[in-house]
């Protein structure tokens, strides 16, 4: 199914085109993220969509994402060694890519699997501010998806209520995933404000209400946290349709 999507989608662009197309030819993209960017396969669907579809534009995509890495320089105490920051190598990363385009995707780890804060909003906010202001100045145009779902049913008994003692990756908030949507919703918030914020995370909530209508037990993301082939196919699928695919 997933192949067929995407071969009847680049047949319909070498058909009918598609233009104008957000990427210009010859741009560099930067795809900056934590550990689902470094899977990247989202990020590979994408640029092989360019290649099968703009055969005769140069597209240079690069791949990023560092696993458990945040915007917010937040870990939760549990974890085995503090979480990464992207502040800490972003400034090396662009002027080393010297990208046209940098698409951030910040937020599973962000909340670092507690209950919705003020303290923890307010540094994802802060965060993601300051990385645009960065890719701004380095000359580039920040592009902002929303992170992805988190799915509490495969994590069995480990997700813990409200009233827990500890959360942590180990023992997520159940309701997490309201956290997510959350800073999603405030990230688009930001399109008023002139940047370009593409929404992942409402599509893969929507596709797996729907599914589990039919199998209650289906999932996405077999972790909770890490999406599947098919999974990864519907962010590349919304970056390419908010790009004009």
């Amino acid at each position: 199914m997933l192949r067929r999507t995407f071969l009847f989608l680049a047949l319909s662009v070498a058909l009918y085109g598609a233009e104008p197309f957000f990427l210009q030819d010859g741009q560099r993209v930067v795809f900056l993220g934590d550990s689902i960017t470094q899977g990247g396969t989202y990020v590979e669907y994408v640029e092989a969509y360019l290649l099968t579809s703009y055969p005769a534009k140069k597209f240079d995509v690069i791949k990023l994402g560092l696993s458990s890495e945040t915007v917010c320089g937040l870990t939760e105490p549990d974890h085995p060694y503090p979480r990464p920051n992207v502040h800490d190598r972003v400034d090396s990363a662009l002027q080393k890519t010297k990208p046209n385009v940098v698409v951030i995707n910040y937020g599973m780890n962000d909340g670092i699997y507690h209950p919705l804060s003020k303290e923890r909003f307010a540094a994802y906010q802060q965060g993601i501010r300051k990385l645009i202001a960065k890719i701004k100045e380095a000359g580039a145009v920040p592009v902002a998806l929303t992170p992805s779902m988190f799915d509490v049913l495969p994590k069995g008994s480990a997700p813990v209520d409200i009233n827990a003692k500890q959360f942590g990756y180990k023992t997520p908030y159940k309701e997490y995933d309201s956290v997510l949507e959350a800073y999603g919703k405030w990230l688009m918030s930001l399109r008023k404000e002139g940047l370009m914020v593409i929404d992942a995370h409402r599509p893969m909530l929507d596709y797996t209400r729907k599914q589990r209508k039919t199998d209650p037990n289906f999932t996405l993301a077999k972790d909770g946290v890490h999406p599947g082939a098919l999974g990864h196919w519907i962010m590349a699928e919304s970056i390419l349709k908010a790009w004009g695919a």
